[in-house]
C-alpha cells in the first residue's frame, strides 16, 4: 500500500517542479492493491485497452473486450484476463514475453470515469489455470496480472466509446 504523507517529496521530478504538484485527491489515488470501488468498476467493464512494450521500447495498445466481468478478479492484487479471439498478430504476447510490464485502462461506455491499472503479467495456459483455480474458461491462454506497482481510479475519460474488431 502506498501512503502519501508529503506530496512534494513523493512526486518531485522535473515536470512537477516546472508545472506544479498534483492535488491531494489524484495523488492519494495511487495504491498498491485493488480497492473495492476499483474491483466493482472492473467487474462491470466490457472493455479495456492494454498497453505493452517490447525490450527495444516499441509499444502496442490493444483493445480487449467481452461481456461485463470478462476480466476476473482473483484477489486484491490479481486479475485474470482471458485471451479472446483477436487478429492473430500476437503483438502484445511478443511484447509481454520480452517485458512483463503492462498498463491497462478499463472503460464502461457512457461513463466518464476510467480505471487505470499498471503491473506485471504472467502468461499461463489452460492446464496451469486448472491447477491453480480449478475452473476453465473457453480461451486458449490467460494473462495473470500481479506484482502491482500502481493503480489509479481516474475520472475524465472523453474518448470514443466505439470499437471496431477486424476479423
Amino acid at each position: 500500500m502506498v501512503d502519501i504523507v508529503d506530496i512534494e517529496s513523493v512526486f518531485e521530478n522535473t515536470f512537477t517542479n516546472k508545472f506544479g504538484f498534483p492535488k491531494e485527491r489524484p495523488a492519494t489515488k495511487v495504491k498498491g492493491y485493488l480497492m473495492d470501488n476499483v474491483k466493482d468498476f472492473i467487474s462491470q467493464s466490457p472493455m479495456m485497452v492494454m498497453a505493452t512494450s517490447a525490450s527495444d521500447g516499441s509499444c502496442d495498445a490493444s483493445p480487449k473486450g467481452g461481456l461485463p466481468g470478462f476480466v476476473k478478479i482473483l484477489d486484491d492484487s490479481t486479475l485474470l484476463i482471458p485471451d479472446v479471439a483477436g487478429n492473430n498478430l500476437f503483438q502484445s504476447y511478443i511484447n509481454m514475453s520480452e517485458n512483463a510490464h503492462v498498463g491497462m485502462v478499463f472503460l464502461i461506455p457512457g461513463i466518464r470515469e476510467t480505471v487505470r491499472v499498471n503491473g506485471r503479467v504472467k502468461l499461463i495456459d489452460k492446464e496451469e489455470l486448472e491447477r491453480l483455480e480449478k475452473w476453465v474458461l473457453p480461451c486458449k491462454t490467460y494473462m495473470h496480472v500481479d506484482d502491482w506497482k500502481e493503480l489509479f481510479a481516474e475520472a475524465g475519460y472523453t474518448g470514443d466509446y466505439y470499437w471496431f474488431i477486424a476479423e
